[in-house]
């Protein structure tokens, strides 16, 4: 709001998603980065002249300067570019819209996918928690198209996906190269 304040309404904010650093967790846990990265994500979508760009996939999880910073300057262009000049494409790259339960399933719907999501490393997508009253636990996701599907025990209140200070993320844009952002998302039941 102060920045809105002093640089008018218009003018278009590109915001970098804050990058990987610190200890990898090897349990599902709670992370205060993961949860400023949420934040930031939150603040752009309420902000319709504001870009956000990750750069999860590019830090040092041992270095809080990553040292790869023409990927993310090419991410930053690229957002503006569709943003402020109405290039062709996706300005930032998979981020989740909904997690809508279905029977035994949880389903996630993602908006600014070019083509596929597209697991890396693997023939799953890595990073994925379901979280209900007893906690957060690792859950195996699959792909299918522009969505990725959960198993869902029915307890499962909330999704996260890359939630750490340093977590492992596989999942891009098939088409776009992206990867998909971190996030928190309540299940629609």
């Amino acid at each position: 709001k102060d920045w809105r304040g002093q640089f008018g309404k218009d003018m278009l904010f590109a915001v970098v998603q804050l990058a990987n650093y610190g200890a990898r967790a090897a349990e599902p846990s709670e992370s205060a980065t993961a949860r400023l990265r949420e934040d930031q994500r939150l603040a752009v979508l309420a902000d319709p002249n504001a870009a956000l760009v990750t750069a999860i996939d590019v830090g040092d999880p041992g270095d809080i300067h990553p040292a790869n910073k023409q990927v993310v300057g090419q991410r930053l262009a690229r957002a503006a570019a569709v943003r402020l000049y109405g290039q062709a494409g996706v300005a930032s790259g998979p981020m989740v819209r909904s997690a809508v339960a279905d029977g035994s399933r949880i389903v996630l719907d993602f908006s600014d996918v070019e083509g596929t999501l597209q697991a890396y490393g693997s023939s799953r997508p890595i990073g994925f928690e379901a979280c209900g009253d007893a906690g957060c636990r690792w859950v195996d996701a699959q792909v299918h198209g522009s969505r990725i599907v959960l198993p869902d025990d029915g307890g499962v209140r909330k999704v996260r996906f890359c939630w750490a200070d340093a977590p492992t993320c596989t999942l891009y844009d098939s088409k776009s190269g992206l990867p998909a952002f971190p996030f928190e998302q309540a299940v629609k039941r």
